[in-house]
């Protein structure tokens, strides 16, 4: 989201360079294509929302929110404030009026399916305990006397109970992903706590598929046609889904029986699984 933002302000006039960082992206999101949003329905099932600003260096800052349901992501934002902030904290300040602005929406649609009640409090996680003192006392002062009248919605919004206010840790903000570049191993972890995640894979090559109905395996995968089954994973070489056709494998030299999943040569099924790198057999 941060690469995207970034790039989109040269796409009047692009550099070489910028080409190059857009080549980057879409090989992103070609290594990308299995990942999808994961909704837990045993966990949270309120309304969360992550809201930090970025680009410390102009103090004009970017602000990314994500809001979450069930721990999955159910809408994001990225966009540069409108105003310059004097202090960091001024910077989540804003960051934090913004994201009760954008709370309205999808507050109003989990009350309207029963999710959650009218009057119940929207939870804002913010890695910055200033702006949350800040947000939560209603004087005017030196500190707060120049921002914008507009950014004190959020303060309206935290007296009335509708929005409450919590301080996570910083490696645990998963905003950061709409607003700043980051570390990789720091970047699938937050990316995890979006729900964004990849299907699970088999354990190891050699990996024996459950016997499946021949004409179940034809009927659900493109390639293997009505003459060829499926029977041994020959190799795993990394995190591929497979397809609906094949519930179960046994690892080689197991004799429990765990989730499928593997690749290498890839075989597509109509519903976007994929079998992996595959012995097959004719059936005759």
């Amino acid at each position: 989201m941060d690469s995207v933002g970034v790039l989109s302000h040269f796409a009047a006039d692009p550099c070489p360079k910028h080409w190059q960082a857009l080549k980057r992206v879409f090989r992103y999101v070609q290594g990308t294509q299995t990942h999808g949003i994961e909704f837990q329905a045993t966990s949270n099932d309120k309304l969360q929302v992550y809201s930090d600003p970025g680009d410390v260096k102009t103090q004009r800052s970017t602000s990314g929110d994500a809001f979450l349901v069930n721990n999955g992501c159910i809408s994001w934002i990225s966009k540069k404030q409108r105003t310059v902030a004097l202090s960091s904290t001024e910077a989540d300040y804003m960051a934090l009026t913004e994201a009760t602005q954008e709370a309205v929406w999808p507050k109003a649609f989990l009350c309207e399916i029963g999710k959650i009640k009218n009057d119940e409090a929207v939870k804002i996680y913010e890695d910055d305990q200033d702006s949350i003192v800040l947000a939560k006392n209603p004087e005017f002062h030196k500190r707060t006397k120049h921002i914008d009248i507009r950014y004190h919605y959020l303060r309206e919004k935290v007296a009335d109970g509708q929005v409450l206010l919590q301080c996570c840790a910083t490696n645990n903000m998963n905003a950061d992903l709409m607003t700043k570049p980051i570390p990789a191993a720091q970047f699938e972890y937050l990316r995890g706590m979006l729900g964004i995640k990849t299907p699970r894979s088999a354990d190891s090559s050699g990996s024996v598929v459950k016997d499946t109905p021949r004409h179940d395996v034809s009927e659900k995968c493109s390639v293997a046609q009505p003459v060829w089954y499926v029977s041994t994973i020959l190799k795993v070489t990394g995190s591929v889904p497979v397809g609906r056709a094949n519930k179960k494998v046994k690892p080689s030299g197991s004799g429990v029986w765990g989730s499928p999943a593997l690749s290498c040569q890839t075989v597509t099924s109509p519903d976007f699984g994929t079998f992996g790198c595959l012995e097959t057999h004719d059936q005759n």
